[in-house]
């Protein structure tokens, strides 16, 4: 849902998630499939390290907008959005589901 300066394979590769997602939801509607996107923001993994490693100069662009001094979410937040889309009835199809740390609305 973001775009960023100097990581644009990264910001093409979650659009393309977007638009295969949404095809797929069409493709397999009336299946009992049910396709849901988990779009998390900023999470405390080992993904924040990896970027700072492969592109400082972008990494540094990318949370120079940050306030360190808020939470960004646990890797259990993410986890429980996902076990929320799957717990739904057959008859409920939570498509997609955008996880952000409160203080950092898209």
């Amino acid at each position: 849902r973001k775009a960023f300066v100097g990581l644009a394979v990264y910001s093409g590769s979650k659009f393309f998630v977007e638009g295969f997602s949404q095809a797929l939801r069409l493709e397999t509607a009336g299946t009992g499939v049910r396709v849901t996107t988990i779009q998390p923001g900023d999470v405390n993994s080992e993904l924040t390290t990896h970027n700072q490693e492969i592109d400082g100069e972008a990494f540094k662009d990318f949370i120079s907008d940050a306030d360190s001094s808020q939470p960004v979410l646990d890797p259990h937040n993410i986890g429980e959005a996902v076990f929320y889309a799957i717990s739904q009835p057959s008859h409920v199809a939570i498509n997609e589901i955008l996880v952000e740390p409160a203080h950092a609305p898209v």
